[in-house]
């Protein structure tokens, strides 16, 4: 008589334990469709209690009881497994030992002490698997690549309900690197040997290898980048390491559309050749359309071949029309550049030359400008732990061909802390501080203002500053900080509450504005949607203000 296999449950364990035990029972792979005699079923049943005891032991249950009910309907047989894992095996004496230079290797060392699972603790085959594994990857990444098991061995003591781990390696030496080829690049070689972050003869390490690929992807140039040490071809200990590059496109197109409650519709258009020459350089031009800020704008950039500040010449001209309040700004400008990565900032020394033409007034400037800043994140555009800072500093002075003296500072920075699975905490802050001779011929541009979808919500764009005849003329000095608590409903949707603050004045003491409000959070395709009301707390009669921003929390 033909028999219909029906449920198959186990109980009195949970977690990767159950899903273990189903995944090894024959029983619960038994096709729906496949007729089931009693003979069969029968098999699957003497199977089924070994089948339970052996799922169990990489977990450290080696006591475990079994019970197996297949209670009728009919033709419809129901399985119960019914398990008792009673006491886990602990770990009596774990002996990791890695023999040869090696053993002197800290890092090799904390892997050692890190290795799982420790005295006293259950025995968790799994555990024990990701730390050997761990320990050789790491044994390879360290240069290692003579390194030989002597012993990996678990002896279980059941009746004691204990184990000993026996684990050890043979190091051998340590390699060196070797010398880099490169294959396959459409620039020049002497423009990618500077990236090199380690000299020939410095001790092997993947890590060198990952800062290499991380230089590589920076400059833009290849579609491809593979990086491997030659293990095969390692004498003298030393061992070569070969980069394969493929090229990428010549030439990159841009366009789009955008809109915010700051700045309304926009058109962007933009051309970009990766590499313009075998030297290496780059071209770049942009058009940006706006109703409060629209651009025309170009950039040449020539790479270094220093390995000491590898970087880029830069040069930079742009015409651009931006609108402060009822005061149309035409600005013309040069920018000459030296930019850098130096360990984990971006550097960067500026050369300004400024034409800003405003109502009836023309200023021009020149005048040096530094900067630096960081952005550590653990994801590009949904961040749940980060920072982000940026200071720079400019300085102009008559002397040297500027119309005015002046010394400015700004400084923002952002900081995301995660709190639980779906709760974000983001802080936002920006401070700026000008000193300069002549206040009312300062061009609009270089001033401060407050208020808007990056800055005090519950304000219109640019609305916070020190007014004169009804327009805002911007400040010298600036202050804003922020608040904002996200809770996220799933993968996609979220709210927000947040609370901002802040001024741009020019006299002696600021007058701070205060705004808080709501908001919902999309994670869209193509970035963060963030659509937010606020209201200003410094007038009861103040009307709701909406604010749209579309972009990653952390931007340059």
């Amino acid at each position: 008589m033909a028999l219909e296999l029906g449920k198959v449950d186990v109980a009195g364990i949970g977690g990767e334990a159950q899903a273990n035990v189903m995944a090894r029972l024959s029983l619960s792979h038994h096709p729906a469709d496949a007729a089931l005699t009693e003979a069969r079923l029968a098999y699957l049943l003497r199977r089924a209690p070994g089948e339970v005891l052996t799922a169990l032991e990489p977990f450290g249950f080696y006591h475990a009881q079994v019970e197996i009910e297949s209670p009728r309907n009919g033709d419809v047989v129901n399985v119960r497994v019914l398990v008792r894992p009673g006491r886990p095996v602990q770990v009596n004496q774990r002996n990791i030992v890695v023999e040869g230079p090696a053993g002197n290797d800290e890092v090799i060392k904390a892997d050692i002490k890190a290795f799982k699972p420790g005295p006293r603790e259950i025995l968790d085959h799994r555990a024990y698997e990701a730390s050997k594994a761990v320990l050789e990857r790491r044994l390879n990444a360290r240069g290692y690549f003579d390194a030989e098991p002597l012993r990996q061995r678990i002896e279980v003591l059941r009746a004691r309900y204990s184990a000993d781990i026996a684990v050890a390696w043979q190091s051998g030496p340590r390699y060196d690197f070797g010398e880099t080829r490169f294959g396959g690049s459409q620039v020049n070689e002497d423009l990618l040997r500077p990236r090199i972050p380690y000299r020939e003869g410095q001790p092997y390490s993947q890590t060198e290898l990952a800062e290499l690929h991380r230089r590589l992807v920076d400059l833009d140039y290849f579609g491809f980048i593979d990086i491997q040490p030659l293990t095969d071809e390692k004498a003298d200990g030393q061992v070569p390491v070969a980069v394969s590059v493929t090229p990428a496109k010549r030439s990159r197109y841009t366009a789009g559309i955008g809109y915010g409650t700051d700045s309304g519709p926009s058109f962007r258009a933009g051309l970009e050749r990766r590499y313009v020459n075998t030297r290496g350089h780059k071209f770049a031009s942009q058009l940006a359309l706006g109703t409060r800020d629209s651009s025309l704008g170009a950039q040449y950039r020539i790479p270094t071949t220093t390995s000491r500040w590898p970087g880029w010449w830069s040069f930079s001209p742009s015409l651009r029309r931006q609108q402060f309040g009822d005061v149309d700004s035409e600005i013309l400008e040069i920018v000459g550049a030296r930019s850098a990565r130096w360990h984990d900032f971006d550097v960067s020394l500026e050369a300004h030359l400024r034409r800003e033409r405003y109502g009836e007034e023309q200023t021009t400037l020149l005048y040096p400008l530094a900067r630096i800043g960081r952005t550590v994140a653990d994801q590009p555009l949904y961040p749940r732990h980060g920072h982000a800072w940026n200071v720079s500093l400019s300085h102009g002075d008559p002397a040297f061909g500027s119309d005015l003296r002046f010394t400015q500072l700004r400084a923002s920075g952002r900081y995301i802390h995660g709190l639980g699975e779906r709760r974000r905490l983001l802080l936002r802050g920006e401070v700026g501080h000008t000193v300069v001779d002549d206040n009312e011929r300062f061009p609009p541009s270089l001033r401060f203002y407050a208020g808007g979808d990056r800055s005090v919500r519950g304000y219109g764009y640019q609305e916070i500053g020190p007014y004169f005849e009804d327009v805002n003329i911007g400040g010298l000095k600036l202050a804003v900080a922020s608040v904002e608590v996200e809770q996220m409903f799933n993968e996609r949707w979220g709210v927000a509450a947040f609370v901002d603050a802040g001024d741009a004045w020019s006299s002696d003491r600021p007058d701070f504005r205060m705004g808080a409000g709501l908001g919902l959070r999309w994670r869209s395709p193509v970035g963060p949607v963030r659509v937010d009301i606020g209201v200003g707390l410094d007038d009861p009669k103040r009307r709701l203000q909406l604010h749209l921003n579309i972009g990653p929390d952390f931007t340059p």
